[in-house]
Formats: structure tokens, C-alpha cells, sequence
């Protein structure tokens, strides 16, 4: 049996003895945001179950920013930008604000990334 699996960029194609039972498992498909800039203020305005990213930052001194690094495809260029802004508006200095790139055993990001 072969079972192709969303890994990488083209997949990975795996064979499998006949007499396995296997089951695939696929998320299904996101919604399209119509204004993916406007649900990230929103979202910074409106959390679930917290106080809003301008309060938290009103009553902080620093902040920490964990994103994925480049072989994750999460839009970090979306909230990254408006989380620092709103984290400076709530008071916090720059540098008190420290961005972690979460690379695990992948290589270092380029500057670029």
C-alpha cells in the first residue's frame, strides 16, 4: 500500500505492508481571512479569554516573542511588525523586547529571513 504524505515541499511517498491497517489524517482546509492585517488587530484587540496586547504591555516591563523560523510556513511578516509596534506603544523600550527564532535543529535564519 502507498500512502503519500504532506512532507516538504512535494510530499513523501511511503510503502507500506498490504496487511497494515493505517489510517491517514488530514486536516482540512483554512478558511481564507479577506483581511488577514485587519484579524491580527483585531485579534490584538480582542484575545480569547486574556486582556488585550496594549494592556499587557501597559503593565510590563519587557516582552518575549517566540516565532517559527523560515521552514515553518507561518506569516510571521503578518503580526510580527504590529506586535513590536504595539508592544511600544504600551510602553515597553525596544530594547526590552527580544524576538526568538525558534529554529530547533534547523540551520540559523539569514538576515533576510
Amino acid at each position: 500500500m502507498r500512502v503519500e504524505m504532506n512532507y516538504g515541499r512535494t510530499g513523501l511517498s511511503v510503502e507500506l505492508p498490504d496487511d497494515l491497517q493505517v489510517t491517514v489524517v488530514r486536516k482540512p482546509p483554512m478558511p481564507e481571512l479577506p483581511d488577514p492585517a485587519r484579524a491580527v488587530r483585531e485579534a490584538f484587540l480582542r484575545p480569547v479569554d486574556a486582556a488585550p496586547l496594549l494592556d499587557l504591555a501597559r503593565e510590563a516591563r519587557s516582552a518575549a516573542i517566540a516565532i517559527c523560523d523560515i521552514t515553518r510556513p507561518v506569516p510571521n511578516y503578518l503580526f510580527l511588525r504590529p506586535m513590536i509596534e504595539t508592544l511600544l506603544e504600551g510602553g515597553i523600550p525596544a530594547e526590552r523586547i527580544i524576538v526568538l527564532v525558534a529554529t530547533g535543529l534547523h540551520r540559523p535564519n539569514l538576515g533576510h529571513e
